[in-house]
């Protein structure tokens, strides 16, 4: 997650160059050259010229226009080929708003003014801009939050974040809520036209903990919604029982403590009452031993719920548990089996898709079914994507153009390289099929959600089919523009 593009290069370094970190910098420094001049071109479409190689004329109009190297061949005799990735978005000509783009293989010239003199799309599609835009009004709506006032921010606080929605007072409204540094954050709805909320501190950890996540679910069984909250370094969760709209600490087992990132409510074990499964992933251990299949990192602990906010521990193999660098997970009946699985999106590796088991064991069942997907996993989402009544899963993983440079260019045996390549190539979605799953993210259109850090399935314009959005970013220096 904290380096995607240099696990990459660790992974191909042997096999680059006797000088790889020499022969990357090349690389890289040709392409920023090469995208330098893409960004003329694309400059040049956005003033309404359409001369140019981009398959563009039936967009007159252009407000966004990107245009990327996802493999670049060394120049021979001034000639270079290319792999690119294109992306133009503007105005028919009646005014209705579409995206035009694709992937290509050109061929730019290198020897006195810059060309693209041949281009082979690989594939292109147009897609419709019907429906209304999303437009940023956090905030104006008060759904904001200060910069943090400190003298410099560590990685944890910059890769931490929880956001739960849920109704808590039970009046038809949802309140909002979410972390920041060491407090949990409410956000109240005081007017929906025009749109505000306030903003108030529900809990606050010890100054020296991050507070990581705030998940909902009525772990009482008083039918009002409770809020569990996560923190790091090595810290006992809370429970933060709903009486009334008033919210009561309520204790967990003292022995769950870890560097827990987010939790998992789920009945698991059948009896009716909420369990939980903590994920944990250290924010500040630095790198794992391996980046393609870490398992040095630590397992997943779990609690089962009781009468009450009542948890009691609940100690399943540890055998049956891998150690993982676990950033997110999600609960449902992906198997069809009746009652809810646990899927784990890891980072550095591939995923984990836990099944509970009558006599209170647990057996992963990720490769079985065809869902561990290797990866850089973020997150993941379960949905009926497909609208045929059965649940599909959507995972968040990296898309990275220059991780895709690197290993086109890295001298490694194909099956090596098609590894390699799972971790650059972004999101997955696998369509239940037949008692098993076809991974379709690619042929869908849904994989490049950029570095992406969650993703989540909803019918976004109401037509009653659901889309994949994405939250995506991180930071970038000096070159923003593989991001």
């Amino acid at each position: 997650m904290r380096a995607a593009v240099l696990l990459l290069l660790f992974s191909t370094r042997l096999a680059l160059a006797a000088d790889p970190v020499a022969a990357l910098n090349a690389l890289e420094a040709d392409n920023d050259r090469v995208e330098a001049q893409f960004d003329a071109l694309c400059g040049a479409v956005k003033a309404g010229h359409r001369e140019g190689p981009l398959p563009i004329t039936d967009l007159p109009w252009a407000t966004s226009c990107s245009l990327r190297a996802l493999k670049l061949e060394p120049a021979v005799k001034g000639q270079q080929r290319a792999h690119v990735l294109w992306e133009v978005e503007g105005r028919r000509a009646a005014g209705a708003r579409a995206s035009l783009r694709g992937e290509a293989d050109v061929v730019l010239q290198r020897v006195g003014p810059f060309a693209i003199s041949s281009w082979a799309d690989t594939w292109r599609e147009t897609v419709a801009r019907a429906t209304p835009r999303f437009l940023e009004r956090a905030e104006e709506a008060g759904l904001s939050l200060p910069e943090l006032q400190v003298p410099r921010r560590t990685e944890a606080e910059l890769l931490a974040g929880g956001l739960t929605v849920r109704d808590v007072t039970n009046d038809g409204v949802p309140e909002l809520f979410t972390v920041d540094a060491n407090e949990v954050v409410r956000f109240d709805r005081r007017s929906a036209s025009p749109l505000r909320y306030a903003r108030s501190t529900l809990y606050r950890f010890p100054r020296a903990v991050l507070a990581t996540s705030v998940t909902g679910g009525d772990f009482d069984g008083d039918g009002d919604v409770d809020l569990l909250l996560t923190g790091y370094p090595q810290v006992t969760p809370v429970v933060l029982r709903n009486d009334g709209d008033t919210f009561t600490p309520a204790p967990l087992p003292t022995r769950v403590r870890g560097n827990f990132v987010s939790a998992v409510p789920a009945d698991f074990d059948g009896d009716g009452d909420l369990d939980v499964a903590f994920l944990p992933y250290d924010l500040g251990a630095g790198f794992p031993w391996d980046m393609l299949e870490a398992r040095d990192g630590d397992r997943p602990v779990f609690v089962r719920g009781g009468p009450g906010v009542s948890f009691l521990p609940w100690a399943l193999p540890a055998r049956a548990l891998t150690p993982r660098w676990t950033l997110a997970g999600v609960a449902g009946d992906l198997l069809g089996r009746g009652s809810p699985q646990l899927y784990l999106a890891n980072d550095f590796g591939t995923n984990d898709l836990y099944v509970f088991l009558p006599d209170g064991g647990v057996q992963n069942e990720a490769t079985a079914a065809g869902l561990d997907d290797p990866g850089n996993g973020m997150s993941a989402d379960l949905g009926d994507f497909d609208g045929d009544g059965a649940l599909d899963l959507s995972v968040s993983n990296m898309f990275s153009k220059a991780g895709t440079r690197i290993i086109a260019a890295a001298r490694v045996t194909p099956a090596l390289k098609g590894r390699l390549a799972k971790f650059a190539q972004g999101n997955s979605m696998y369509l239940a099929r037949d008692g098993g799953f076809s991974e379709v993210a690619v042929a869908r259109g849904v994989n490049r959600g950029l570095w992406a850090f969650a993703n989540l399935m909803t019918d976004l314009d109401d037509d009653g089919q659901l889309e994949v959005a994405v939250a995506n970013g991180y930071l970038s220096r000096p070159n923003r523009r593989d991001l």
